[in-house]
């Protein structure tokens, strides 16, 4: 008797042990303690993301005595509203042009830093931010970069 007494003692033991973790986990909630979100609290948490316009795909030499080395970029910008991405996408060459010039002056030994991407977005974001009203560039993304 007592020997089934221990046995069902460790069994609960064990079982509320495992559903400790799991709530401490997160991976089980306890129902009266979740707090449900409300549909206006979901959408206020969604990042408020803009219009993207894609750039065609550059591909241009770095600048070395040689010139033996190349990048190959995809960029994306996001913009404020539909209005500006549709003044973008009429004067792409405009665009296109400001990034060959501000990519093609880059050196082999600055694509390689560690932190050339960020400092890359910056000076494109900059560039890019000359030819529109008030900043509407919120975002430059990479959805490609190449060199060798």
């Amino acid at each position: 008797m007592i020997r089934y007494l221990i046995i069902g003692v460790c069994i609960i033991l064990l079982i509320s042990g495992a559903l400790a973790g799991l709530i401490y986990t997160g991976y089980l909630t306890i129902p009266a303690q979740a707090s449900p979100k409300a549909p206006e609290a979901e959408s206020a948490a969604k990042l408020d993301l803009g219009e993207l316009v894609k750039l065609p795909p550059l591909i241009l030499n770095l600048r070395e005595e040689r010139g033996r080395h190349y990048l190959k970029a995809s960029i994306i910008l996001e913009v404020g509203g539909k209005k500006l991405a549709e003044s973008i996408q009429a004067r792409m060459p405009v665009f296109t042009d400001k990034a060959l010039l501000i990519i093609s002056e880059k050196s082999l030994a600055q694509v390689k830093e560690n932190d050339f991407k960020e400092s890359l977005k910056e000076e494109l974001l900059l560039g890019f931010n000359e030819l529109v009203a008030e900043n509407g560039i919120r975002q430059i993304y990479f959805e490609e970069f190449l060199f060798q």
